[in-house]
């Protein structure tokens, strides 16, 4: 009961509890009991995090990261996210982390990146540790290192996390610092596919299209790359294309093939622009 809990939180409040003052700003910002206002939820974090709250600092710096009732301001982002730093918040020395990572408000610095996300890291935050994995898989700061790729994408991907599933189901579909195994990148990209992560769920289907770690099967490979097409996936729409086009686990359907293709050049992919005229000049 969002209504009762503002009335309490607000009591607390307004008696200067810091994380009364959290909960009201959060409140605000998710619209929860109340009238989405991003404006009153500062006002109620900067409360908190002048009273050393860590989670709220993180918070004011969110805001004034996205520009949130605020302009966007990324040095004043920095400030926040150093102060609720200090206090070994995770999400704080991530969001630092991304600053440096981007050239947000600070000069790009891989190497001042990794030692944030190290530290986020250290407790256990997913998108820390997936980041650490890709500096190493890139040499982005470091030296560029698969096997130290690998293993903090498997953390991530331990704690659920789509994109780090799909990484690791890249390194093992292109042998990149582990044996080439198309049978362990299938079991990660179904992993992440089944959680609605479109580029695993194309690549899920590329692997049933080809018979790489498992039985060429067209069907299961159709039905793969519908479910990153409806997402927007351009190479799942055309390779439906194709699949159509071939007649390959679908009944021939040049019409079929042709819708694909167009929405699949819409987005850029120029292969599939050449077959739609290609289509149309055929009919």
């Amino acid at each position: 009961d969002y209504t009762k809990a503002k009335e309490w939180f607000l009591k607390a409040a307004r008696q200067n509890h810091a994380y009364a003052q959290f909960e009201m700003g959060e409140l605000h910002y998710f619209g929860n009991g109340v009238f989405k206002d991003s404006v009153k939820a500062r006002e109620w974090f900067i409360k908190a995090a002048e009273q050393g709250h860590g989670s709220a600092q993180c918070k004011v710096g969110y805001i004034y990261r996205r520009g949130h009732g605020v302009p966007q301001d990324y040095a004043k982002a920095k400030e926040w996210f150093l102060k609720a730093a200090t206090t070994k918040h995770p999400a704080a020395q991530y969001a630092l982390g991304d600053l440096y990572f981007y050239g947000h408000g600070v000069p790009e610095d891989n190497a001042e990146a990794k030692e944030w996300y190290i530290k986020a890291a250290g407790h256990r935050h997913v998108g820390a540790e997936y980041s650490l994995g890709v500096l190493y898989h890139q040499g982005l700061g470091v030296q560029k290192d698969y096997d130290e790729a690998k293993n903090w994408f498997i953390k991530a991907a331990r704690q659920g996390l789509s994109l780090a599933q799909h990484s690791l189901g890249l390194l093992y579909q292109n042998g990149h610092g582990v044996p080439l195994d198309y049978s362990k990148a299938m079991g990660w990209f179904v992993k992440a596919a089944d959680d609605e992560y479109a580029s695993s769920q194309y690549e899920t289907g590329d692997l049933y299209y080809y018979g790489q770690g498992v039985p060429k099967n067209y069907l299961k490979a159709k039905e793969w790359y519908l479910k990153a097409a409806k997402q927007g996936k351009a190479a799942a729409q055309y390779s439906l294309g194709i699949l159509y086009r071939q007649g390959q686990g679908v009944p021939k359907d040049l019409q079929q093939a042709k819708t694909w293709y167009r929405k699949a050049a819409v987005q850029g992919h120029n292969h599939a622009a050449l077959l739609a005229f290609l289509a149309i000049l055929e009919e």
